[in-house]
Order: C-alpha cells, then structure tokens, then sequence
C-alpha cells in the first residue's frame, strides 16, 4: 500500500507550463477556428450547390489559406481542414503555400506536411514527414 494516499499532489513547475502551454494552443485554435468559419462555410456552401465542382472550390480557397505566412498561417490551415476534410489532427502542421485538392484526405496525428506540397486523395498515417514540395497523387491504388 501507498503511504501517499492523503497527502496532496504538487504539481511540479515543468507540469505546469506544459499545462500552461496546451490551454494557450487550444485558445489559438479556437480562435483561428472561428477564423476559418466563413472560409468553410463558403467551401460547404458551393460543394452542396454545385457537388460536381466541390474538389475545385477547395482548391480556390485551400490556395487562399494556403498565402497566409507563419505560425498564424498554420492555425489557420488547421482550422480550415479540420473544419473540411475527412480528418486533420489537431497536431499536424501544414504549411505555406501547400494546396489539399480534395476533401477525402485524412492527416493523422503529428503530421508536418512542409511548404508548396500538393496534396491528392491521401491519407497521411501519424507522424508523418513530408519535405517541401512534394506531390502526393490520389488514385485508386
């Protein structure tokens, strides 16, 4: 048996700047995701109206976030995919200039994606690494 069993935990104070550090990312995202609402809907909007021309319309406005710099860029391609693809962990990085062309992509947990890729039908396992400038092609195989 424990002798610790009534006596409080303290949290140490590497603990508490990592809880610290995840309640500030979760307000970014929040934030960011709010952001990325009109973006979505608008994506949302035409996929329902025209269902033919949906891969197009991501295409348009995944360039449009795709332009946004930095760190504040890559909360707001977060948003914007979680908010439109299949799947977006809220752990990957996606980063400036890379076009998703359909929203039957899933990006797993951990996932950096780096700058100016293009991205097919895929769907990226957990921690993956992609370099710059890569073309992931969809296809049926």
């Amino acid at each position: 048996m424990s002798a610790d069993l009534g006596t409080p935990q303290v949290m140490r104070r590497e603990d508490a700047r990592l809880l610290a550090g995840r309640m500030v990312k979760r307000a970014i995202d929040a934030l960011f995701t709010l952001v990325a609402l009109p973006l979505a809907g608008w994506y949302h909007l035409w996929a329902k109206a025209l269902p033919g021309r949906a891969d197009v319309t991501l295409q348009g406005v995944s360039q449009l976030v795709g332009l946004f710099p930095g760190i504040p860029g890559v909360f707001l391609r977060r948003a914007f995919y979680a908010l439109t693809l299949r799947r977006c962990d809220a752990e990957s990085s996606i980063g400036f200039g890379t076009i998703i062309a359909t929203a039957n992509v899933e990006i797993g947990r951990g996932v950096y994606i780096g700058p100016f890729c293009n991205i097919g039908h895929a769907s990226i396992g957990d921690a993956a690494r992609l370099g710059s400038k890569v073309t992931g092609l969809g296809g049926t195989r």
